[in-house]
This record gives structure tokens, C-alpha cells and sequence, in this order.
């Protein structure tokens, strides 16, 4: 029971996570403060997706809390070390996790401060900057507190970089597929298809150097934590990293799907006249679709996290 509360409180702080930073890059890079077309950029976007920001990051707060409450709990052995004083201070003075997860948690709390005071405020590209770089830090800090941190010296170095560009580059990816399903869903005519295409389409190189990543530190991190090619099938970390993988495949499908047929039969019937419904069905539905994959990996990710590495489970080095 212990174990599922930890995994579960893992998945619902890695599911906030991903919303907050996927919406603070969607702010800054899909619909910037400069753009020269005021629908671009109007309430009908920038208001959800700062209302967004202030919810998933007091859920990325509340969260972390809860991961740090059950991770007492499993340090005790018992649900009463949740709230046991004595073993949280143990885990937040004595241990590397603690110490980062308090920075992790004093940043959280600036940024939901941050909000609280300026909800009816319009923001600024500079403050939108500075949001962003504070949620990196809250989100890439994670590597210091997995199993990215096992190792020392330079490969330890080289294995919490590419964890951290791990993490960045998929809570952009699949942190940006709520704003973009939000606009889909905010469609109704032609010209707001033609708008949301333009937003799209903004992100889109963004996307690309996001899966990229994706696939670079996927790379890397597995080289550290599987080892031998036999480990994927002879581990429980090994086989459950298959399913993240087959999940991640799916998404890519998907992606590649929107990108290649959806979107340009979209654009030619809005350039036909043609009414550009079924399409947009079709592509609210994929992105619907990518989206509950994605939240599948991260299920997967906080399954884990708790297992033991494929490399030591099969008694690699």
C-alpha cells in the first residue's frame, strides 16, 4: 500500500509538473507577446494558460508534499511516518534527496506565490521568462533525486544531465498537448482553425528539438540503467521500459500522423472553402489520444523509479 501511495503520489506530481512547464513554454514560444496579430495572442489563450499555470503549480506543490509524506512512509516501514516529524526532518537535513526536494519545494512555493499575487495581472514576456526558468529548475532537479544519482564522478555528471534533458524536453512535449487541444477545441470557424494552425505550426521546431532530445537521453540514460540488451526482457525494469517505449512510439506515430496528414488536409480544404470540421475532429481526437499516452509514460516513469535499475537487477556493473 505504501508502495502504490508513492507511486501514485509520484505520477499525480509528475503530471502537474509536465502541465506547468508545457504551458509556460507554450506561452513563451506558441504564442508570444510580440506578434503582430492581437488574435494571436488575446485572452481567449494567454488567460487559460496563466490560469493553467497558477493551478498546476499549486498541484506540483500540493504533490510534492505528498511524495515527500510517502517517502517517509517508506522509510518507516509504516503510514505513520507520513506525518512523523523526527522521520521527515531525518529525510530533509540528513539526505540528498531531502535537501534538493526542500529547494524543490521553497521554488514551487515562490511560483504559486508568484501567481496568487498576479492572477488579474497581464504578465510580461520577461516574467514569462523568469517562470520558466524557475519551473526548469523545479522539474530538471528531479535527477538529482532518482537513480541518475547513484552514480559519481563524470559519468554520474553526464547521466544527470541527459536525466534532466529527459525530463525538460517531455513535460515540452507532452506538457504542450493540453494548450494545444484547447485550441482545437476553442474551433469552430475557418479563421479560428487558420489561427490555431499558425500557433501550432510556431512550436512546431520546438517539438522537434523536444523529441529529439527525447530520443538522445533515452539513449544515454539506458546505456546507465539497462546495460545489456538481454536485461529488457530478463527485468521487471527492463520489460516495463519496453512498455514506455512502445508508448512513446504510439505518440511519435500520432505526432508524425498529425503532422503529415492531418494538418495539410485540414489546410487545403480551409483553402478549398471547404467546412474544416471533420478534420478538426479528427485532429482534437488524435491529440486526445497522444495526450492519454503520454500520461501512460508517466505512470510507467513513477513505476520506475521505485524498481531497482535493469543494470543491478541483472547483476550488471
Amino acid at each position: 500500500m505504501i508502495l502504490a501511495g508513492l507511486v501514485a503520489a509520484r505520477f499525480a506530481h509528475y503530471a502537474a509538473l509536465t502541465v506547468f512547464f508545457g504551458a509556460a513554454t507554450f506561452l513563451l514560444f506558441a504564442a508570444p507577446r510580440d506578434s503582430k496579430d492581437p488574435a494571436d495572442q488575446g485572452d481567449g489563450l494567454v488567460r487559460p494558460l496563466r490560469q493553467s499555470l497558477f493551478w498546476s503549480s499549486l498541484a506540483a506543490l500540493a504533490t510534492a508534499f505528498l511524495v515527500l509524506a510517502f517517502t517517509g512512509a517508506n522509510m518507516a516501514g509504516a503510514l505513520s511516518g507520513m506525518v512523523d516529524l523526527p522521520t521527515q526532518q531525518t529525510i530533509l537535513v540528513e539526505t540528498d534527496f531531502g535537501r534538493v526536494w526542500l529547494f524543490r519545494l521553497v521554488v514551487a512555493a515562490l511560483l504559486v506565490g508568484w501567481f496568487a499575487a498576479r492572477r488579474t495581472a497581464q504578465g510580461s514576456r520577461g516574467g514569462d521568462w523568469v517562470v520558466l526558468l524557475l519551473a526548469a529548475a523545479v522539474l530538471t532537479t528531479l535527477a538529482l533525486t532518482g537513480h541518475a544519482q547513484v552514480r559519481t564522478g563524470i559519468a554520474g555528471l553526464v547521466h544527470r544531465i541527459s536525466d534532466a534533458g529527459h525530463l525538460a524536453a517531455a513535460a515540452v512535449w507532452l506538457g504542450a498537448l493540453p494548450p494545444f487541444l484547447f485550441l482545437l477545441s476553442a474551433s469552430r470557424s475557418g479563421s479560428e482553425a487558420l489561427r490555431a494552425g499558425r500557433l501550432l505550426q510556431r512550436f512546431h521546431l520546438v517539438g522537434l528539438l523536444a523529441v529529439a532530445t527525447l530520443i538522445a537521453t533515452g539513449l544515454v540514460n539506458s546505456w546507465f540503467l539497462v546495460g545489456d540488451v538481454r536485461a529488457l526482457l530478463t527485468t521487471a525494469y527492463g520489460r516495463l521500459l519496453l512498455v514506455k517505449l512502445a508508448l512513446f512510439a504510439a505518440m511519435v506515430g500520432l505526432a508524425a500522423d498529425n503532422r503529415l496528414r492531418l494538418v495539410p488536409r485540414l489546410q487545403a480544404a480551409l483553402d478549398q472553402g471547404l467546412p474544416p470540421q471533420v478534420w478538426l475532429v479528427r485532429l482534437r481526437a488524435h491529440v486526445r489520444w497522444e495526450f492519454q499516452l503520454g500520461l501512460g509514460v508517466l505512470l510507467a516513469v513513477s513505476v520506475l523509479g521505485v524498481l531497482a535499475p535493469a543494470i543491478d537487477a541483472a547483476g550488471g556493473l
